[in-house]
């Protein structure tokens, strides 16, 4: 076992390198536990032990004297402050979305993280869609080529992030979206 398997073995925490571990949406899904062992402060401890360039000991001394200060009320209280933001974040773009692209694609309204998954009706591979037209509209999503095993394969899919822009501009971004997908359904350049 690892110095920081075993350091979290003995001081009773978990280790965990999901960026959404805490942003789960849906309260009754509960907190995650290992071995059925509560835990006393869930932390990214990666940020926390692992060295990195970019990472002061500045940086990470005001994080621990941060949790030190909230302790553990306080940080779920803090989190609890964070999904309820993205909470309302993530209900305003397939709002948007509802209004603006029924019936030209789909999509799941997510439990976690901060990204909408979208699929294209009728369009085999958005590639051509983001990156020539959505790009050129200033619409910048990510096409989901790029998380798939082989990223050259055709791919309908497409990421948007709802963890900054506002429900105002969600729902312009979608209405000129619908002009974005007709083009290239049209082959319209």
């Amino acid at each position: 076992m690892c110095r920081a398997g075993k350091l979290a073995r003995k001081y009773d925490f978990l280790i965990t390198d999901d960026p959404y571990y805490f942003m789960q949406f849906n309260k009754n899904s509960g907190w995650l536990s290992v071995s059925g062992t509560r835990r006393n402060m869930w932390v990214k401890v990666s940020v926390v032990l692992t060295p990195h360039p970019d990472r002061s000991s500045t940086d990470m001394l005001l994080v621990s004297q941060l949790l030190h200060q909230w302790g553990e009320e306080g940080f779920l209280a803090h989190v609890d402050r964070v999904i309820d933001f993205y909470r309302e974040q993530r209900d305003a773009l397939p709002a948007a979305a509802d209004k603006w692209l029924s019936g030209l694609a789909e999509w799941q309204v997510p439990n976690a993280g901060m990204f909408l998954w979208v699929k294209i009706k009728g369009i085999h591979d958005v590639r051509k869609l983001i990156e020539e037209k959505a790009v050129k509209n200033e619409i910048f999503m990510l096409p989901g080529y790029g998380f798939c095993i082989d990223s050259s394969a055709p791919c309908p899919y497409f990421r948007a992030s709802f963890s900054s822009a506002s429900p105002e501009q969600m729902d312009m971004v979608s209405h000129q979206f619908i002009f974005c997908v007709h083009f290239v359904s049209y082959n319209i350049f």
